[in-house]
Formats: structure tokens, sequence, C-alpha cells
């Protein structure tokens, strides 16, 4: 993915003890992401690339690199489909 994904604005984020929910206005779809995931979509601010937003999330949950880029190659997907974020060009 040559972007830099960005969270859409108008989505409604809260948190909720150990999960994070997501609301979309647009679908009227609840999304409950777990503290990973959730620290994947604030990630999405339209300023880092995939593997900038994999570096800060290994160093953040002091994981492997490969492992997180796996997990944000998937939330990414995911997140996609669903409509979450949008792509933007690669500063």
């Amino acid at each position: 993915m040559n972007s830099t994904p960005t969270a859409r604005e108008d989505l409604i984020v809260r948190e909720l003890d150990d999960e994070v929910v997501v609301f979309d206005p647009v679908s009227s779809n609840a999304h409950n992401l777990n503290p990973t995931a959730a620290a994947i979509l604030l990630l999405c601010d339209g300023t880092r690339d995939p593997g900038e937003i994999a570096r800060e999330v290994a160093r953040t949950f002091s994981v492997d690199e490969e492992k997180a880029r796996a997990d944000v190659a998937k939330a990414l997907e995911e997140f996609q489909t669903r409509g979450l974020i949008e792509p933007c060009p690669a500063h």
C-alpha cells in the first residue's frame, strides 16, 4: 500500500474498559476494537505509511516488527473494507 491511511474524521471513538468502540455515523455500525487495533486506527492520521505504523505498534506493544507488520496489514485491510479509513497520497 503506497499511501498514508487516514481514519475518517466523522467517526465517533470512545474508550470503554479494555476496548475502543468506533461508531460510523454513515453506516450506523459500531465496531469494538482491541487495544492493538485501536492503536493502529489512531495512527491512521494521514502522516504515516503502513511501515511507519507497524514500527510504532512494535515499539508500543514490545513485539517483533514483522509480527506488527502482519497485524497492521490485516487491520488496515479490515478498516478499508469497513470504510473506516481513506488512503491518501504518500507524503
